[in-house]
């Protein structure tokens, strides 16, 4: 990401926040994540989910970090946290069923303190994690950048599942992405018809250098719709 893009989402960064450190297990593993706020009494949290953790994805990814800050700005609490294989611990790692098994753990945590799980929205691996997630998982809305197929459906998971997802969906992909076909968002939103709008980000690769503003207004104007319907 360009620095000079960097230094305008800071410059809009939210003040007086409230960071809490949550940690839950995963079977053997310990895992933690961030939860923060920006207002004392929010408990409607969003959960981001971060790129492939075998690949350098962690939650501090700076996608997910402009992502955290947008939905703070909107009054939403924020968890982020790091998928089994992150930050050197690759031996825990067990592909996409296990993120999606680490992802309801966290959802667990939070709802043990009392918190209410509002949304997800994933990145890459993430996304496609985040997609299986809301399969079997009622939301609010569900956000996807990147979106892997292959990592959806890996070991034979089905792609008509898809059609279960019961909540409105937005979906970014950049046209010029070699890390994850564009292709990809058309076969995904097909499975689920009606419920899914798509932004085609036109000349963008995978890591979104010159889209992220784009994507955060079209992540602020598609919560605003959802909250006027």
């Amino acid at each position: 990401m360009h620095q000079s893009t960097l230094n305008s989402l800071k410059s809009h960064s939210v003040k007086n926040l409230e960071k809490q450190v949550i940690r839950f297990t995963v079977g053997q593993y310990s895992l933690s994540g961030i939860l923060t706020k920006s207002i004392r009494n929010s408990k409607e949290v969003i959960l981001l989910l971060h790129p492939h953790p075998l690949y350098g994805g962690d939650m501090d990814n700076p996608i997910v970090m402009s992502l955290e800050n947008k939905l703070l700005q909107l009054g939403f609490a924020t968890f982020r946290f790091n998928f089994r294989g992150a930050s050197n611990s690759h031996d825990s790692f067990e592909g996409m069923s296990g993120a999606v098994i680490d992802t309801e753990k966290a959802a667990q945590s939070l709802k043990e303190r009392d918190y209410v799980l509002y949304s997800v929205i994933g990145y890459s691996f993430g996304g496609s994690a985040a997609l299986r997630f809301a399969i079997s998982n009622p939301l609010m809305f569900l956000i996807t950048l990147s979106a892997s197929l292959s990592l959806f459906t890996e070991s034979g998971y089905p792609l008509h599942t898809l059609s279960g997802i019961n909540c409105p969906i937005l979906m970014f992909h950049g046209t010029s992405d070699r890390v994850v076909p564009f292709t990809d968002m058309e076969v995904l939103s097909a499975e689920m018809e009606q419920k899914a709008k798509t932004v085609q980000l036109s000349n963008e690769g995978h890591f979104y250098i010159h889209s992220i503003s784009t994507i955060l207004y079209e992540v602020e104007k598609f919560i605003s719709s959802l909250k006027k319907t």
